[in-house]
């Protein structure tokens, strides 16, 4: 025990350490306390420790540390220097413990040990690539994935609307040119098989040039119809105007077109423009077939709701009801409900109007 009494004290009496933010060199003198730990943030170059023996050692002392980690770590030797310094060490946590004799080999009567923290930068981290690289390609897979999703939904819309063409375009030919090459193949076959006179012969003749001339006038509708996927309201108006010149003066009907001068020209949606058309078209037919008029007036005017289209005539009127057989007037009235707007039937006290209204939203 007395031998045990004459060990000397190991001290640890200043800290001096490299702070890289703010770029300072700061000493702290410790009062024979150890301190709680010491922390090397990065870019920290050092943390210098001074030690001694306690006063009543009179010969130098000998100093040797290590710095324990994960697994065991070898004593290094400092000899009579008594300034440790800790510079480079990789991340982690360590514990650091020293260790002192004095100059005649009597051990002191403790090991310090010191917790040491030696931080890095957060990119730094073990496992913070990987997780980046993870997250990194689970964005590029969701990228790819919301990508092949939109290209999909664009081919379906593409698809739909390719397909509802196809429809349109079939019923168009089925309706108006397959009903007219009808007729040209019927009067064809009856004057081919039936005797006939000459007038009657020439009448008929004159009813397949006449088919022949609505067919291609029908053709050339559908053609337009599939150009016209960006239509204005003035290249429309411009469409009916030919198309009233071609079926109404060779009728024997004059044709009037009155229109504001301030009209608008906004660009129609493809549907809104082949729908409002084909109803001009079909009304334009009446006219020819049934009223027994002599002048066409056509209005079109732009209202609060969007288009106003009006075909008047000055013939033999009409109640508005479907005659028998007759799909003019329904038609009308579902091309206009398929793009959200309405026709109604006036009549007038010399003649009949159809009345179109179509949003322009």
């Amino acid at each position: 025990m007395a031998a045990a009494e004459h060990r000397p004290r190991l001290l640890l009496t200043a800290v001096t350490q490299h702070h890289a933010q703010p770029d300072t060199i700061r000493t702290n003198y410790l009062a024979g306390t150890l301190p709680p730990g010491l922390e090397l943030a990065p870019g920290d170059a050092f943390a210098d420790l001074a030690l001694s023996l306690s006063d009543d050692v009179s010969t130098a002392g000998r100093f040797a540390y290590r710095l324990r980690g994960n697994g065991p770590a070898p004593w290094q030797e400092l000899g009579t220097g008594n300034r440790l310094r800790l510079q480079g060490l990789e991340p982690g946590d360590y514990t650091l413990e020293i260790r002192a004799e004095t100059g005649l080999g009597v051990p002191a009567r403790h090991v310090l040990r010191v917790p040491v923290r030696a931080r890095t930068h957060w990119w730094r981290r073990p496992g913070v690539w990987a997780t980046l690289t993870g997250l990194l390609m689970a964005v590029a897979a969701g990228g790819v994935y919301g990508w092949q999703q939109r290209r999909a939904r664009q081919r379906e819309q593409q698809w739909q609307a390719e397909r509802a063409l196809r429809n349109r375009i079939a019923a168009d030919l089925h309706d108006d040119v397959g009903n007219l090459l009808t007729q040209i193949s019927m009067h064809s076959s009856l004057l081919r098989e039936t005797p006939h006179s000459p007038a009657q012969t020439l009448a008929r003749l004159d009813a397949m040039a006449t088919a022949s001339r609505q067919a291609a006038q029908q053709m050339s509708d559908v053609v337009w119809g599939l150009d016209a996927q960006h239509l204005s309201l003035s290249q429309l108006l411009a469409r009916m105007r030919d198309h009233a010149q071609e079926v109404l003066p060779p009728a024997g009907l004059d044709v009037r077109f009155l229109t504001a001068a301030d009209l608008p020209d906004p660009e129609l949606a493809p549907d809104l423009g082949h729908n409002l058309y084909l109803i001009y078209k079909e009304a334009l037919h009446n006219v020819v077939k049934h009223a027994r008029a002599t002048t066409v007036t056509v209005r079109l005017a732009a209202t609060a709701l969007g288009l106003a289209l009006t075909v008047a005539d000055d013939g033999c009127g009409h109640n508005g009801q479907p005659r028998p057989g007759g799909h003019g007037l329904a038609n009308m009235q579902a091309r206009a409900q398929a793009v959200g707007g309405s026709v109604h039937y006036e009549a007038q006290p010399s003649g009949f109007a159809v009345v179109v209204a179509l949003p322009l939203g």
